[in-house]
């Protein structure tokens, strides 16, 4: 509860330090709740750092940090109104209208003022009751033994640390050993066993000789596991795979009773015959009568006569063999059972020791426990030390982390979830390990129990903003796909992390979505070809009811109000009443008269198709009463305009319109002043297989006062007039917008759109990080002759209009034959992700401008982006490429020499005709490859299947006329 109070804290002070200056008559009232909510937020702070031993404070504490979190937003919401409505450039108009624009926006601005006034006056009086209950009630910050606020404290600290000093982090999935040991998925030991047990059975038969006994391998099962569920794997695989073996295996099962006297092998085999004829039952009186006269031999006889195993290539199964006196009695019977050469025993035990009697001396069993498979794994998260007495130290660490994962085996959520916060921050203290391991229960009957610990441990360990951020995905229901770039969005449009600026916050953000991705708080649905998670979702059951329960319980949402298939749509404090009954469209076709409705920050109608109905009054609507908005999502909504009125949303920082039918100048008027993203147009519809797919392509009008908009940072993608206004706006662009991070933008294939361009950059030197050009051509020209004559207008680039290389581009994306001749030569120096379409390069054009990019990590090439068939990277090339994306049907072979791309991890290509890989085997790195095609030739597999770090293949069938990717993983 103090972190989440804190957020709110932190977000008022942030604003009022930002509109001070605009509050008129009103500052002192304003700098009195700023005075306090400023020794509040100390107050907070020092709570924040002294949680007690059970994660919560006492009742009390909770209200009073409740009323403070609520003071806070009251009184940042009274300031926006206040700022909104006094605002004149929401009401100056422009032509005739302009004259008389001022009197109106006079008299609502004195209005506003008054009322502002009396409600911050309301809110100064109320801040002084809450800081004096305080007082009042006694409400103290809780002590440790020792005098000082305990449990979580220096976890707390050590993760915000942590998350701060990182850095740039490798992410999870581009790791060879995370992408294994911290797979997103539960590790599969049954497969990993499984394959360890086939491969000795291959051995077995190539060393086994006449008159031998059988191999014997040994499955352990320690923990929950059931041996036996390897032992059936083992079977089917080898069902599956004898027609391709040159040795076939008579599988046969033999299973211990659970109970029967260990006395001889006699009363082994008589007990094991009886399970045999009569599983689960005993053995009747005439049997036993006729079964007790008879010797061991006689009873193995007829023990095999009922397996068929003599003289054929025999697999035995042997379960619940738990007791090292009664295997010599079963080796004993081998003899009768007279298996044929190659024979095999698998026998599954609970037992190591008992394992390791019935294995040959100087072999390891097979273990199949998720306990032993993270225990081994935990060698791999290897901590410092200098001395004898930090090694020490570090086995004592090892110890305490190996009794946690015992604890947790009842739970594999609960395991997982240590594993990843460890991966987070692997310094934790040996005292912090301590308490989580005695907080721990023992696992039998514990496993919820437990998980609810370590999901609290864990959640102690996050960051204080980056709590907010977690409990706000209890809006989404379980199993929801959420994208990234949305839900940082509304993460700081709601205010949960408030940096200096914007992008800061933005940036915090981003951060905070691969940590609660790292610590499996969330888990990935979509990952891009670089390894970056563009959606996530909450998918496991547990941990979705332990952030609402704790959301609930943090009054972070009101379920009373919103029911989870609305709750989404809005802001997390929206206050608004809707029954489970109701629809977001018939709300939005007569929003009801509430004050909470002009309080809303976010509104995301992603997927609304509803809205192609009556879509015109629904969007006015909320031009007319949501006036708070900062985040508006139309994407995929079918609408088809942008009514006027969107001016009025001048608080509005994220527009996005992308996968809508609204039309290319829909935008044109749009003054949007403190709009940070505007995200339109794109590619709506398009196939891998670039002979069979046609692009289609939309962008929207660039704004006619874009030079307004002096915080936009992400502008995507806007398409430049071919008048000379165009030529203005670009000019524009470059002398305004100078906190630009990503632009693209479409332009015609003309001289001076393409100086602006580079003009617009130069000035965007110092901010500019991802750029997407597509060039059109003129309706008078054609590839060719468009290609040959802007040939001759590349400026130099010490010329005046191309004076300062952009030193922080990081992403180029190129569409057009004239980009080949101009863009590239200007803008590769620092570049480490490429695209290209329809740019028609040659080999010599590669080798001179792109194999030798010092940063150079993903390169895409796309339709027409290269015209030779084979593609070869030579010795020396692409030093630093670990992605390639090959996206063309014109491409039908691809060649490494010795020493070309080194740190190749990753390659992807949709074809329409392989004819050659070669090389593979020099790319010591390799780890995955992706091919989107029909079929690829018998040779490459066999490169692949010889390749030492034995990559993934993945064979997808390509897409035609929209139909869906089928898409089946395959083990080479």
């Amino acid at each position: 509860m103090a972190d989440l109070a804190l957020g709110a804290v932190h977000s008022l002070l942030g604003l009022i330090r930002d509109e001070a200056l605009l509050l008129g008559r009103v500052q002192g009232d304003v700098q009195f709740i700023r005075d306090e909510m400023e020794s509040m937020n100390s107050f907070l702070l020092h709570l924040s750092k002294t949680t007690p031993p059970g994660g919560e404070h006492d009742e009390q504490v909770r209200t009073w940090m409740k009323q403070v979190r609520d003071l806070a937003c009251a009184c940042s919401n009274c300031i926006d109104l206040y700022v909104q409505q006094r605002d004149p450039e929401i009401q100056r108009a422009s032509g005739r209208r302009g004259y008389v624009w001022w009197l109106p926006w006079f008299l609502r601005a004195v209005v506003a003022q008054h009322r502002a006034a009396t409600q911050l006056r309301e809110l100064k009086i109320r801040a002084r009751d809450v800081s004096e209950r305080r007082q009042r009630y006694g409400v103290q910050v809780p002590k440790g033994k020792d005098g000082v606020g305990v449990a979580g404290t220096a976890t707390s600290l050590a993760g915000a640390v942590a998350v701060e000093e990182r850095g740039r982090r490798v992410h999870l999935v581009q790791d060879a050993y995370l992408r294994r040991v911290l797979d997103f998925t539960e590790p599969d030991i049954l497969k990993d066993c499984t394959e360890v047990v086939l491969t000795w059975l291959a051995a077995a038969n190539t060393t086994e000789e006449e008159g031998q006994w059988p191999r014997v391998i040994a499955v352990v099962a320690p923990d929950k596991e059931d041996g036996r569920e390897v032992a059936k794997e083992v079977s089917r695989r080898l069902a599956s795979l004898q027609p391709s073996l040159q040795f076939e295996y008579s599988v046969r099962w033999l299973r211990l009773p659970e109970y029967f006297p260990i006395a001889t092998s006699w009363h082994l085999l008589y007990s094991m015959l009886g399970e045999l004829r009569h599983p689960g039952l005993p053995i009747s009186d005439d049997e036993a009568a006729v079964w007790g006269k008879m010797e061991e031999g006689q009873l193995a006889s007829m023990i095999e006569r009922h397996l068929q195993v003599k003289g054929k290539r025999s697999l035995i199964v042997l379960e619940r063999l738990n007791d090292v006196h009664v295997w010599e009695g079963f080796k004993r019977a081998l003899d009768e059972f007279g298996c044929a050469p190659g024979s095999a025993v698998i026998v599954t035990t609970n037992y190591i020791w008992v394992a390791k009697k019935v294995m040959s001396v100087g072999e390891d069993p097979v273990i199949y426990s998720l306990v032993h498979f993270y225990k081994k794994e935990l060698q791999m998260l290897k901590r410092p030390y200098d001395n004898a007495t930090g090694y020490q130290e570090e086995i004592a660490l090892r110890t305490i982390m190996c009794d946690i994962l015992k604890k947790s085996e009842a739970s594999d959520t609960c395991m997982k979830l240590f594993f990843h916060s460890l991966y987070c921050n692997p310094d934790w203290s040996k005292q912090e390990l301590e308490r989580l391991r005695s907080i721990l229960e023992l696992p039998d009957d514990a496993q919820e129990t437990n998980a609810s610990k370590m999901l609290m441990f864990c959640y102690n360990t996050l960051p204080k903003d980056f709590k907010s951020c977690l409990l706000y995905l209890a809006i989404f229901p379980q199993g929801q796909e959420i994208r990234r770039s949305s839900l940082v969005g509304r993460w700081v449009a709601e205010g949960f992390i408030t940096k200096e600026d914007w992008s800061s916050s933005v940036h915090q953000a981003e951060r905070c979505f691969d940590e609660l991705v790292d610590r499996w708080f969330v888990c990935p649905v979509s990952i891009g070809a670089t390894g970056k998670v563009k959606s996530c979702k909450v998918q496991n059951v547990v941990i979705h009811r332990f952030i609402s329960e704790l959301a609930k319980i943090e009054s972070f949402i009101d379920r009373r109000r919103l029911s989870h298939h609305l709750a989404w749509h809005f802001s997390s404090h929206s206050g608004l009443w809707l029954r489970r009954s109701d629809t977001v469209t018939g709300f939005l076709q007569s929003l009801p008269p509430s004050s909470q409705l002009q309080l809303l920050k976010v509104l995301d109608l992603q997927g609304c198709k509803d809205l192609e109905k009556n879509k015109n009054q629904y969007l006015k609507n909320i031009c007319n009463k949501m006036l708070l908005l900062k985040y508006l999502s139309l994407r995929g909504t079918g609408i088809t305009h942008l009514p006027m009125k969107i001016n009025k949303l001048q608080q509005l920082e994220v527009l996005d319109i992308r996968q809508t039918k609204v039309p290319h100048y829909a935008t044109k008027y749009i003054v949007l002043p403190k709009l940070k993203r505007l995200l339109a147009g794109g590619i709506s519809d398009y196939t891998t297989i670039s002979s069979v797919a046609k692009e289609s392509f939309t962008a929207v009008e660039m704004p006619l006062k874009i030079e307004k908009m002096i915080y936009m940072e992400v502008l995507s993608h806007v398409q430049v007039s071919r008048s000379q206004k165009g030529d203005a706006m670009l000019q524009k662009i470059g002398r305004r917008l100078w906190l630009l991070k990503k632009l693209g933008v479409v332009i015609y294939n003309k001289e001076t759109h393409i100086h602006n361009l580079l003009g617009a950059i130069s000035d965007l030197s110092e901010c500019l990080q991802s750029l997407s050009v597509r060039i059109k051509l003129l309706p008078d020209s054609d590839n060719t002759t468009s290609k040959i004559d802007t040939a001759a207008h590349i400026p130099a680039p010490e010329s005046s209009v191309f004076k300062n290389p952009p030193k922080l581009l990081e992403s180029l994306s190129i569409n057009g034959i004239t980009s080949t001749q101009l863009l590239l030569p200007l803008l590769v120096c620092q570049l480490s992700k490429i695209t290209l379409s329809n740019t028609l390069l040659n080999h010599n054009y590669v080798d001179a401008y792109l194999a030798k990019l010092p940063k150079l990590r993903c390169l895409r090439l796309r339709c027409k982006s290269y015209v030779e068939s084979t593609l070869t990277l030579k010795k020396g090339d692409f030093q630093c490429l670990e992605y390639l994306l090959v996206e063309s049907s014109d491409i039908t072979s691809i060649s490494f020499d010795v020493g070309a791309a080194p740190m190749l991890e990753k390659i992807m290509w949709a074809f329409t005709s392989m004819e050659s890989l070669t090389g593979i085997g020099h790319l010591t790195v390799l780890k995955e490859l992706e091919f989107i095609g029909v079929s690829i030739p018998y040779q490459v597999r066999e490169d692949i299947v010889a390749h030492p770090n034995h990559p993934v293949l993945k064979l997808d069938q390509p897409r035609v006329q929209g139909e869906a990717v089928r898409s089946a993983s395959m083990t080479p």
